[in-house]
């Protein structure tokens, strides 16, 4: 069974960063194939409870139905307990362009909930919680305009922007890139592009700083700031 306030589809997200600062990029999308269509225009949060019925490698058909782009890289697909299929699609690309490899902690005929959020605006925010039986499977935020997911949808894991690393410039101003601070058992710091372990009730998981930047001196009143992560178990 599923609840929604609004639909929600595909995020590709190209960060913008400064030679004092790397930077990665996320990816996340979702559709359903229900009575009513996923809508990439509306803000809303979507939430669906079911059990996964296949998790796999985004193929060429996912590219052209979930608009995650070239970006996507891992599909979970869950059937709700109406019987509506659904695919979570995400992909995260190091500072290099390059796809990072991840294999998920879940398991096929898992009871899962999915939690999707998306705020429209001049870029779209988007971001997703998966739990099964065992407590967070993983998360992310492509980070628009600092996010969408808040600590109320992470239970006990907070995710902040941290101390400045650097500055950049471009034709709206200037940006000062950002560490990110993951708050689990204990603070963690990552600067982007980055990886490390962390713990979470005890359950470790891969934490990502895939980018974070503010705007310090801005021209544009139309660009967003950006504070974009991913933990996976």
């Amino acid at each position: 069974m599923y609840r929604s306030s609004v639909v929600m589809v595909l995020s590709t997200l190209t960060a913008c960063a400064g030679p004092d600062f790397e930077s990665g990029q996320a990816s996340v999308c979702l559709k359903n194939e229900g009575d009513t269509p996923v809508h990439e225009a509306a803000d809303g949060t979507w939430e669906v409870s079911g059990r996964v019925d296949a998790v796999r490698a985004f193929t060429a058909l996912d590219e052209a139905s979930l608009n995650c782009g070239s970006m996507g890289t891992t599909a979970v697909d869950i059937i709700d307990f109406d019987g509506n299929k659904w695919t979570l699609g995400f992909g995260i690309q190091n500072d290099r362009g390059k796809d990072v490899a991840f294999d998920l902690d879940v398991q096929e005929d898992s009871s899962v909930d999915l939690l999707f959020r998306q705020e429209v605006g001049t870029s779209t925010a988007r971001g997703f919680v998966l739990r099964d039986g065992a407590g967070l499977v993983a998360a992310m935020d492509n980070g628009v305009a600092d996010g969408v997911l808040d600590e109320s949808d992470l239970s006990g894991l907070s995710v902040d922007r941290g101390r400045d690393i650097g500055m950049a410039k471009d034709d709206c101003g200037k940006m000062a890139g950002t560490i990110i601070d993951f708050e689990a058992d204990e603070r963690t710091t990552i600067t982007p592009f980055g990886q490390k372990n962390i713990r979470l009730d005890g359950v470790q998981l891969s934490a990502y700083a895939i980018d974070s930047y503010y705007w310090s001196r801005a021209k544009c009143n139309d660009e967003p700031s950006l504070l974009s992560w991913a933990v996976l178990r």
